[in-house]
């Protein structure tokens, strides 16, 4: 995942989705030590603190990286300012998929969008 966001364009940003969240803390040590700026939204956290994350996100151009649980991050968000959706492992419902890209491929979308789905090489989900 840190090749392809390394190669993507400097203004752009990324939402990168998975349904765990543990997961969240490692990728964001190595992130802040690649100096790539990130926020995360997920459901340990309040309403009020999403809000602010979201709004630091689309704001700030130094944060580069959205890490979204896709149970709280796949519905409801207008996220045009990304234009790069990474989904860290396939969820069994295609729908929530749809759903979290459409948080860029929206109408008042200027930038051209990109999904890309992490597999590990040999997994089930590769076959």
């Amino acid at each position: 995942m840190l090749e392809y966001v390394r190669k993507i364009p400097k203004e752009d940003k990324v939402l990168v989705y998975s349904s765990w969240t543990g997961w969240f803390e490692m990728l964001g040590n190595i992130l802040t030590f690649e100096g790539i700026g990130w926020t995360q939204l997920d459901g340990s956290q309040s309403e009020k603190e999403r809000s602010k994350n979201i709004s630091l996100f689309q704001k700030k151009t130094n944060l580069k990286i959205l890490l979204i649980s896709l149970k709280i991050g796949s519905t409801g968000l207008n996220l045009v300012c990304a234009n790069h959706v990474i989904f860290a492992e396939p969820w069994w419902n295609p729908f929530v998929h749809e759903q979290a890209q459409s948080r860029v491929h929206r109408t008042n979308q200027t930038k051209e969008t990109y999904c890309v789905y992490l597999l590990i090489q040999g997994s089930i989900e590769e076959r």
